[in-house]
């Protein structure tokens, strides 16, 4: 979406002057540029919190990266910082926002703060114990569904919310196929064929996307890897040949998302199924288009409700609430999508 869109940018602006928080309903999908140039209008900086270890291939020259505690530390303006969000509990954060005049924080990919949502990161609420130690800010969240108000206040710290959606087109589709052999055969050839397309394949399991690899490897076709069992310099080093063209082919876990901003494609498509409608439209935030491929199997519906069984209890604060939260939304998309 357009974040410097006049729609949005007066929007923003008006509701900050009346501390007004925004809930957008509309794909985060953004560059650097455009929160860089939305800066500029707000005149002050802005915060990206984003769902784990922050990804950026390219150079850093008008943003910034908080990875660690010790980037916290540091008296470097920037219009723009992109941040872990699990450094939002850190006890230097509020004097880092302080330092820097940061009053606007943009939130992308905020259904991850529901427990019932794949993807869930109790960081989010971190956002909430500021605001009630008095930390001011304004708060842009992008969503797929709007959260109620207790939800908002309770993971938010929201009193008072305006929801807005800039009325984005988004295409879902589904491809059974007969087993993981079709389907990588399937998958290979797209990679293969349109060899001047960047083309990104997301996999339920590290597992699933290493024997994918492997096949390509066999195969001399080049690619990128990211999941979050390889190193930090592993995934960057896989994101920065894919940045410069040396490759076109990128293949990831649910990882990629903390390189949203930084990383596009052509040709976005799931080896397997999404766990829900908002995990797919997250998904989105990735492509050049707002369209999602999902090529799967009989057995990946069932790998899909075996691992929303074993969800970890201690990842949860109701364990039997958020199994079923979360099977119901996968026998949602699954009945909607692809029956």
């Amino acid at each position: 979406m357009d974040l410097n869109a006049p729609s949005i940018r007066d929007l923003i602006l008006r509701l900050k002057e009346n501390e007004q928080d925004l809930l957008l309903g509309a794909i985060s999908s953004f560059t650097p540029s455009d929160v860089v140039s939305l800066a500029e209008t707000l005149r002050e900086s802005i915060l990206i919190p984003l769902p784990g270890h922050v990804l950026c291939p390219g150079p850093e020259a008008s943003f910034g990266i908080l990875n660690t505690p010790e980037s916290l530390r540091g008296w470097d303006r920037k219009p723009v910082w992109f941040c872990d969000v699990r450094l939002l509990g850190n006890e230097s954060f509020p004097g880092f926002l302080q330092t820097h005049a940061i009053r606007e924080i943009l939130l992308p990919f905020s259904d991850c703060a529901i427990e019932g949502e794949y993807g869930y990161r109790r960081s989010y609420e971190n956002l909430s114990s500021l605001r009630a130690d008095g930390v001011r800010f304004h708060l842009t969240l992008f969503t797929d569904e709007a959260p109620d108000a207790e939800m908002l206040r309770e993971k938010f710290g929201c009193e008072e919310v305006i929801s807005f959606s800039p009325g984005e087109a988004v295409s879902i589709q589904t491809e059974k196929l007969a087993d993981e052999a079709e389907q990588f055969s399937v998958l290979t050839s797209i990679c293969e064929k349109y060899v001047w397309q960047r083309t990104a394949i997301f996999f339920t399991t590290r597992r699933q996307a290493e024997r994918f690899a492997a096949g390509l490897r066999a195969r001399f076709t080049p690619f990128s890897l990211v999941h979050g069992g390889l190193s930090g310099s592993q995934n960057m080093d896989a994101l920065r040949r894919y940045d410069r063209g040396d490759t076109n082919v990128l293949l990831a876990s649910k990882t990629l998302l903390c390189a949203a901003p930084f990383v596009r494609a052509d040709k976005l498509l799931f080896c397997g199924l999404p766990y829900s409608e908002s995990h797919a439209k997250r998904l989105c935030a990735i492509g050049n288009e707002a369209e999602l491929i999902c090529m799967y199997t009989d057995e990946d519906v069932a790998l899909n409700r075996k691992l929303i069984d074993n969800t970890p209890a201690e990842m949860t604060y109701d364990h039997t609430g958020t199994i079923l939260d979360r099977s119901a939304a996968f026998e949602h998309f699954l009945h909607t999508r692809c029956i």
